[in-house]
């Protein structure tokens, strides 16, 4: 970390114009690297999403979902690396305490200080095999996935009821910005550069409460008419951080060289 922080000290100081993917980001470097602020210009992060992939039907998405045991728009979706930042174990622990007939799709490698969510799981394959009470409430509701091409991840995604993706931090948070232009319902955290991301197309929640990550989950199990809302706004949201739109804040950056 001290190397890294030396390398970045170094480049930021030498640098004429630095690119931040947040106003997060950059109110970071102005505190934690003293940068000047007028160094820093925003230009977001930008998702050259394939058409063919917005426009997928349920015909086209089935056969991978019931290669997993699921059903279209009958699980929440957690994507990303397995790592303390992406608050995978609150996830997993509000999941456990919703009431919902839905399932719920952890798709993501170990990134690092990952034990207690492995722990999670071992605990879950015990708990299958030998408590009869538990396999009855719980038995292949919760499904890991350790890698998925980004294909198949797509087409999961659009399956899926909603996004769930509480942070504790993000500099940006592509996969929320990846489920608003698919369609897909996100729920996600009201802190970091998540509520610049998403607008007002998102489900907010405090990323430490176990409660009200839960009582989101149990909202859009049955709101049908809140997550059809929800889609068309994420769509309109979405459209802000289009190619062409990060091309315009890239050559406003570069301009302020000339």
């Amino acid at each position: 970390m001290r190397h890294y922080l030396n390398i970045v000290n170094a480049s930021t100081k030498d640098a004429d114009v630095i690119f931040a993917v947040s106003e997060q980001t950059k109110r970071d470097a102005i505190e934690l690297l003293g940068i000047n602020e007028r160094k820093i210009h925003v230009t977001y992060q930008s998702s050259s999403f394939p058409v063919e992939l917005k426009d997928l039907s349920h015909e086209e998405i089935l056969p991978l979902l019931e290669s997993y045991g699921l059903e279209i728009d009958k699980y929440f979706i957690y994507y990303g690396a397995i790592e303390p930042k992406k608050n995978v174990l609150r996830i997993l622990n509000a999941f456990l305490k919703s009431k919902t007939d839905c399932k719920l799709v952890v798709i993501g490698k170990n990134g690092w200080l990952f034990d207690d969510v492995e722990m999670f799981f071992e605990n879950q394959k015990y708990n299958q095999k030998y408590n009869q009470k538990y396999n009855q409430k719980y038995r292949n509701r919760i499904i890991r996935i350790p890698y998925a091409d980004f294909i198949d991840l797509m087409y999961l995604l659009k399956g899926a009821r909603a996004l769930l993706f509480p942070s504790l931090y993000e500099g940006f948070g592509l996969p929320a910005l990846e489920a608003m232009q698919i369609g897909t319902p996100v729920v996600t955290s009201n802190s970091g550069s998540l509520p610049e991301v998403c607008g007002n197309a998102a489900h907010y929640v405090d990323p430490y409460s176990i409660n009200d990550i839960k009582n989101a989950i149990e909202l859009y199990s049955g709101s049908g008419d809140q997550l059809e809302k929800m889609k068309q706004l994420g769509f309109v949201q979405s459209l802000k951080f289009s190619k062409a739109e990060y091309q315009k804040r890239l050559s406003a950056g570069y301009s302020l060289l000339f």
